[in-house]
This record gives C-alpha cells, structure tokens and sequence, in this order.
C-alpha cells in the first residue's frame, strides 16, 4: 500500500518541488518533512553549499528523516522538532534573516491553524522567494476511495514585488472524478 501511495502522489510531490525552482545559492525551508522525502529533490539542485531546513513536529518523523539524511550524507540538510504555528527565523537561524525559498508537501492539512502557518512561513520569505505547497483535499459527501484519493494541488509562488499568486489545480486519481 505504500508503495501505491507514494507512486501516486510521487509525480505531484516532484511537481511542486519543481515549481519551487531550487537552485545553488538558495536555502529551503522544508515544512513538515515527515521522512524526508523531499530532501532528495531539493538537494542535488541547491548543492552541497546551501542549506534545506527541515522543521516537524513529530519526535518520530524526525528520527526517520534523521535516518534518512545520514543513509545520503546530506551534511547541508538541518532537520528542527518545532511547532510551526511559532516557528521564528531564529530557530531556523538563517544567515540573511530571509528563506528563499518554502516547500510543504502533504503537511498543511494535518496542521492545526494551518491558515497561521502559511501566513507565517509567508513572511519568512525574501521578496522574490517561491513557496510551494502539495496537500490532499478531501471533498465534502464523496465515498470514502474517491476522498481518500482527490489530490488537490496547490502551489503559491511570488515572485518580485508582485503579490502571491496562487494557483489550485485538482487532480483526479485513478479515473474516480
């Protein structure tokens, strides 16, 4: 079943790591890492000199993600157990005061005040920063498998001193919609 899982939401995860637009010379603030997932998309194309912070709130995702970096070598990957609902720079202590750039797949819909959150994290962000996040949507009085597998597909980018833009794609699994 995880496997299915992840081959199904693998394509949407690259996508929004794709949109985040990593390159050397920025650092990425991973929201929710769970296990770590994104961390092998974001890494070869920052580099070995930039850093990906990584914040959970879960004592177990981070002893996963931990594995996970120490299996790959990642010394420039920095994982945090904080609750992102007060998440500050200073805890990321970032070198510039600013990220530029915020990736979140899958982690918004499970995060209480999660409007507060992305608003947060928002901010963090240095004026021509990129955000991206992946989540579920799960639809109001569908059946269960068709909930369990309507994907809806946000990713929020800014770019320049223009406002952000956000952009909702819903994507249909498996023929269901």
């Amino acid at each position: 079943m995880t496997s299915l899982w992840r081959g199904t939401l693998d394509p949407h995860r690259q996508d929004a790591a794709r949109q985040l637009r990593p390159e050397p010379g920025v650092t990425v603030l991973d929201l929710a890492y769970g296990t770590g997932l994104n961390f092998a998309l974001l890494e070869p194309a920052i580099g070995p000199t930039e850093a990906i912070v990584g914040t959970d709130y879960s004592s177990g995702m981070l002893a996963r993600a931990a594995h996970r970096v120490a299996q790959h070598g990642w010394s420039n990957v920095r994982l945090l157990q904080a609750d992102a609902r007060t998440l500050t720079t200073e805890q990321i202590a970032l070198p510039h005061g600013r990220l530029h750039r915020v990736l979140c797949t899958l982690g918004l819909s499970v995060m209480p005040e999660w409007e507060s959150v992305f608003q947060r994290t928002f901010e963090m962000l240095e004026p021509v920063g990129r955000y991206a996040a992946m989540d579920l949507y799960i639809e109001p009085g569908r059946g269960l498998l068709s909930r369990a597998l309507d994907l809806g597909y946000r990713v929020v980018a800014r770019c320049g001193s223009q406002p952000p833009l956000l952009v909702a794609v819903a994507a249909a699994l498996c023929g269901l919609r």
